[in-house]
């Protein structure tokens, strides 16, 4: 076995991609054995049900296309097989165009459930042009940035400056940049709760629509509620499958088989409804035809007291290392475990701490089921290196017992292969928090270059991260981070927020970088003869 490298399975067939939105990534999938003539069923009722939506011009006699090359996560395109791929040239240029979805108003629009004002802010920032220079070329044309509601008329944020801002309850949140502004976009979702039942901070980075995620949220404690957040951002319905991984060794198909996302809109599901309410919730989730944004909010009503909200952003897909980085100071912690395949997995779990790993648990997952692993004896913990014999799923659950309490969900992030960001507000009203970037390196030592950016000023250091450890740096007021690996291919980042709200209650909340695509690839193809 060799620990390090990533064991994913390949997607059956590759989605179509809208001709009006940029190619997405796809997260690789893990074959099921159980129900084969369903998962046949399935596909051609969602093939019936979506209109296709990849195209293709002839332009000059040649055929040009552009695929996605820049994203931690981006598929590899072939020409080989194509006859007309023989002297055909490629070459990366500044991506032109960039759409994120964010969640929205997180506690309203989920069926059966009552709603609760909890109104959201926004930030987009597009990457300073040091970034972009460093992998291509910036694009001329200046573009601009769009913060908006699909359905809604009026934008909330529209800027033909680097960074765009807004608030509203608006359901699902699209960020959309054209021209240079798109290369290395990023923004974030970011809410405080100060209300009788809920209370905590919450922070997600919108993300680009992909067409598989994992999910892991929630637990067994009274009071614990978890909302799946599915948007679909395109013009086509998009059918979606949910399946869920049990701590007693079922993988079971819930919602039903035909949920289906309307064009520019979204679904709040219920998980306690779908999954239980007897522990973690692990969901996958796949989308066919088309992409959608995916996301989850945690709330803790203990009786009467509200002890904490989380987002929950997508954990990295099964692997034989996982890495999750950030840890909240002082907060009680245990890891979430999936074994999705059909063997049982063994699991060791290490601290990163100053020096070599710390061993802290060792723990067998059963074959399609999670388990919940705790975790002791963290000090100095800047985050964990998970290894495993066979691909695993993991995410780390932090609880601040102390004034108030608060929750955290730290995901498995997949290494950054160009450049990834979060986009961070330096105040959140009513709040004195602080924030720090969290870098992991493993297997090897690496050398990243981290560009911020603080009151329009863009600022570059260079950060040397010891193998198998991680460093900190603390970002003060910058509202934009980028990372992007010099040495090393098993780089990881995460920021960390800590703090006080209103009445001195403790606020904390863990939100992982994203790939920020700079460029993509143009390649034009020789004409058939």
């Amino acid at each position: 076995m060799t620990p390090r490298e990533q064991d994913p399975a390949a997607p059956d067939e590759a989605p179509a991609v809208d001709e009006e939105r940029p190619a997405v990534d796809e997260q690789p999938a893990v074959e099921e054995a159980s129900e084969p003539t369903a998962e046949r069923a399935w596909r051609r009722r969602a093939r019936a049900t979506l209109a296709p939506a990849a195209r293709v011009a002839l332009v000059g006699g040649a055929v040009a296309a552009l695929v996605a090359a820049a994203g931690a996560t981006s598929r590899e395109v072939s020409l080989a097989a194509s006859p007309a791929a023989s002297g055909s040239t490629a070459r990366a240029v500044a991506a032109t165009d960039a759409l994120l979805t964010c969640p929205g108003a997180p506690l309203s629009g989920t069926s059966g459930v009552a709603s609760q004002s909890l109104p959201s802010s926004y930030l987009a920032r597009s990457a300073p042009q040091r970034v972009i220079e460093a992998i291509v070329t910036p694009n001329d044309d200046a573009g601009d940035i769009e913060i908006a509601a699909p359905g809604v008329t009026r934008p909330i944020a529209t800027s033909s400056t680097d960074v765009a801002r807004g608030a509203s309850p608006a359901g699902g949140v699209q960020v959309r940049a054209k021209g240079a502004r798109a290369a290395g976009l990023i923004a974030s979702q970011q809410s405080v709760a100060t209300s009788e039942t809920v209370r905590g901070l919450a922070v997600i980075p919108c993300a680009a629509p992909t067409t598989e995620s994992w999910i892991v949220v929630g637990g067994d404690a009274p009071g614990r509620q978890e909302r799946l957040v599915l948007t679909n951002p395109g013009e086509n319905p998009v059918q979606v499958r949910l399946t869920a991984y049990r701590g007693d060794g079922t993988r079971e198909r819930v919602g039903g088989e035909d949920t289906v996302i309307p064009p520019n809109e979204r679904r709040n599901v219920l998980l306690d409804g779908l999954v239980g309410t007897d522990g973690v919730q692990v969901v996958r989730v796949q989308a066919e035809g088309a992409a959608v944004g995916v996301s989850a909010v945690d709330t803790w009503l203990d009786g009467v007291t509200p002890r904490g909200m989380a987002y929950a952003a997508p954990t990295a897909a099964p692997s034989r290392e996982a890495v999750i980085t950030g840890v909240p100071k002082g907060a009680a912690m245990r890891l979430v475990l999936a074994a999705p395949g059909e063997e049982d997995a063994v699991v060791t779990v290490r601290a990163l701490v100053d020096g070599e790993p710390r061993q802290v648990n060792v723990a067998t997952v059963t074959r399609g089921s999670s388990a919940t692993v705790p975790i002791k004896n963290t000090a100095g913990a800047r985050g964990f290196l998970i290894e495993s014999d066979v691909p695993v799923l993991a995410s780390l659950e932090s609880t601040v017992t102390e004034a108030g309490g608060d929750l955290a969900w730290s995901p498995a992030t997949p290494p950054i292969t160009d450049l990834a960001g979060l986009a961070t507000s330096p105040s959140i009203e009513g709040t004195a928090v602080t924030r720090t970037l969290t870098i992991a390196a493993t297997g090897k030592p690496a050398t990243v270059e981290v560009t911020t950016v603080a009151d329009g000023e863009p600022q570059t250091r260079s950060v040397e991260v010891p193998a198998d450890q991680a460093a900190e740096v603390a970002l003060d007021q910058a509202e934009g981070v980028w990372v992007r690996p010099v040495r090393g291919d098993g780089v990881h980042a995460a920021v960390v927020l800590s703090g006080r709200g209103s009445g001195g209650r403790a606020l904390a909340e863990v939100v992982p970088l994203v790939p920020a695509r700079a460029a993509v690839q143009e390649v034009e193809l020789a004409p058939v003869p």
